[in-house]
């Protein structure tokens, strides 16, 4: 991307496929995961299982599993901003970065654009604007 002169970047996610974000609940503990493959998987997602706990702890549990499939889009969104390239282009306002979600029981398609900006109300790095869904 440091070279491409695209002026969007996009992550998307899905509902019902693979697990999803259910192991995140089933394992709480990083430490189960020390000789597993899947172990850079869960500490890159647990950032988006504590956020989901914070946001949306009171809701039922798909609720919370649907929560966390989007803040796990936005961590991997959040993740690129750790490429100086990307992140100078984000504030700089020639890059945009966009997240989706695919939900195959209700079949509809979530979109939304992730606002970066340090010092956001409430100390937040992110923000959600421009959120759409499609049927």
């Amino acid at each position: 991307m440091s070279k491409l002169s695209k002026s969007r970047a996009a992550r998307d996610g899905r509902e019902c496929i693979s697990g999803g974000s259910q192991p995140l609940w089933w394992y709480p503990s990083i430490n189960e995961y020390e000789k597993s493959f899947i172990r850079d998987w869960v500490s890159i997602r647990k950032r988006a299982r504590l956020s989901t706990e914070a946001a949306a702890g009171n809701l039922n549990f798909e609720l919370q599993c649907r929560h966390c499939e989007k803040e796990s889009i936005n961590s991997s969104l959040l993740n690129l901003l750790t490429y100086p390239w990307i992140e100078k282009r984000v504030n700089e306002g020639t890059l945009n970065l966009h997240g989706g979600y695919y939900n195959f029981v209700d079949c509809t398609f979530e979109k939304w654009t992730l606002v970066y900006r340090q010092g956001l109300e409430g100390g937040s790095k992110y923000a959600i604007k421009n959120r759409s869904t499609w049927s």
